[in-house]
């Protein structure tokens, strides 16, 4: 898809559409990720998981491209916060779980909530220790 976008110039127009969100990627990255994080995430509300992942995907890793920043390195951070899910229709693994178990265990719903909203947090602060301690050594930003 990416390909396409090049011949067609297209990744063109979305990094001119996009380019206040290519200032936040060179210039300030952590803002930046807060920015992508609070995005996917409203996004992810009312689409699925794959749908959020291509979206994404095509508009951003251009733009990394051209800001001079590692696409391997959005795609990360796209993949492991479009897999935060907040409410169960938004995971297709809890999903499968409650339909295979249904009836036979029994949890409260408030600590399952709770424990997703501390995994985003955990993941969102993996980004910013590996972004300290990994991704400027490498100086891929």
């Amino acid at each position: 898809v990416i390909q396409t976008m090049k011949f067609l110039n297209i990744d063109q127009i979305m990094i001119y559409n996009l380019t206040w969100l290519g200032e936040y990627m060179r210039n300030n990255f952590g803002i930046f990720v807060l920015i992508l994080c609070a995005m996917i995430l409203a996004v992810r509300i009312f689409l699925p998981m794959a749908t959020t992942n291509f979206i994404f995907a095509t508009a951003l890793l251009p733009l990394a491209e051209a800001s001079g920043v590692s696409s391997w390195l959005i795609g990360v951070i796209i993949l492991l916060i479009s897999e935060t899910s907040f409410f169960n229709y938004q995971s297709p693994h809890i999903l499968l779980f409650r339909t295979k178990n249904e009836g036979c265990l029994n949890f409260d719903e408030a600590t399952v909530t709770l424990f997703r909203f501390l995994l985003l947090l955990l993941k969102i602060a993996a980004i910013y220790l590996s972004i300290f301690f990994f991704w400027n050594r490498l100086d891929l930003i």
